[in-house]
């Protein structure tokens, strides 16, 4: 009792605290990370893969049965899930929920399907990662026009350059990237006259765009990894192709039945903003990052980029969605409730006690 007496008596000390604590409080909430959804474990993994033209039955025989049968066996798994379509095998990991480490998961999961050496060359490297809140887009913008697409495409090769190099930013996706394609148009009179057919230009093509191992060597006790390349980087070379040639030296190229042009692969998705060509470019926020300044930061980033010219005037960015407008009206509301509450304490405390004490 005495301890408390003593501590009422001294108002000073009692006010100074009160202050500090209330200083500390503000402080706290005005530096912590401003987020719309609370940090979740989700307890999932996917591995997504492509293997591009391949039908859905192909991709589940060829692709996910091979995966599924190499992470079954890992300790913390509790079921999978997966689906097999046209050119995409998806598999999803449900974890156990005594499993904390998900990032070690996650690292052994990639482990063992880098084991699997049966799947076919045209399969791309499988994407293993945790599905998480932070997978929730912070925002997305449509980037639009230029003189052609090979230009949009570079502007937004830009913008991701610059994006990813943020604070906050814990990646990007686009909407609407085609993969740079080489293409081949043959000249059916062309084909004829030298008794030829497409089969032929294909099969050449596949014999000349070769990437395969070729054993190993050992150069000063070191045994080291030989490859074989002869790739086609792009139209000229795809042109300078030998179909066939005879005996007084005469090659017959494929440049001399065909037209052939770099280009892009064909849309499966369109998408477009005020009538023009778009692609969809999205920041996605990293963990445990504010929401509000990650934004701002982006927003910031495309009006120094327009400035400096790397954003040409005549392609404009559309913020189609911005997280941080959703976030800044919830704020508003706690901000508005704790004011109200505030107030009305005080009122309670007016009308109980004496102003000099309330206060």
């Amino acid at each position: 009792m005495k301890f408390f007496e003593f501590v009422i008596k001294q108002k000073l000390v009692i006010n100074m605290f009160a202050i500090f604590f209330v200083v500390i409080g503000i402080f706290s909430f005005l530096s912590a990370p401003k987020e719309t959804f609370p940090q979740i474990k989700m307890g999932m993994i996917v591995i997504s893969t492509i293997y591009p033209n391949a039908s859905p039955l192909e991709v589940e025989k060829l692709v996910t049965t091979p995966y599924e049968d190499a992470i079954k066996n890992l300790t913390g798994i509790k079921k999978m899930t997966s689906a097999s379509s046209e050119s995409n095998s998806m598999i999803v990991v449900h974890l156990e929920a005594e499993v904390k480490n998900i990032d070690k998961m996650v690292n052994d999961i990639q482990t063992a399907i880098d084991k699997v050496t049966d799947v076919p060359e045209e399969v791309i490297d499988p994407m293993v990662f945790e599905i998480s809140m932070d997978m929730i887009p912070a925002i997305q913008m449509a980037v639009a026009g230029g003189s052609d697409y090979g230009e949009l495409r570079e502007t937004v090769k830009k913008i991701d350059e610059k994006i990813l190099k943020i604070d906050g930013v814990g990646g990007t996706q686009k909407w609407g990237m085609l993969g740079k394609t080489i293409w081949v148009n043959a000249d059916p009179a062309k084909l004829s006259s030298y008794a030829l057919t497409v089969f032929d230009i294909v099969n050449t093509l596949k014999d000349s765009n070769i990437s395969a191992s070729a054993g190993n060597m050992v150069v000063d006790k070191f045994e080291n990894g030989v490859r074989f390349s002869a790739e086609l980087e792009g139209a000229q070379d795809v042109k300078e192709v030998i179909i066939r040639s005879n005996e007084t030296g005469k090659n017959l190229k494929i440049k001399d039945v065909a037209k052939v042009v770099d280009g892009f692969k064909e849309d499966d998705l369109i998408i477009r903003s005020n009538g023009k060509k778009a692609i969809l470019f999205t920041a996605l926020k990293g963990k445990n990052k504010d929401t509000i300044k990650v934004v701002k930061e982006v927003r910031k980033t495309i009006e120094e980029m327009k400035k400096n010219g790397m954003i040409k005037p005549d392609i404009s960015v559309s913020y189609s969605y911005d997280m941080s407008l959703r976030l800044k009206e919830r704020l508003k509301l706690v901000y508005d409730g704790g004011v109200a509450g505030a107030v009305l304490v005080l009122i309670v405390l007016l009308l109980l006690l004496r102003p000099s004490i309330a206060i």
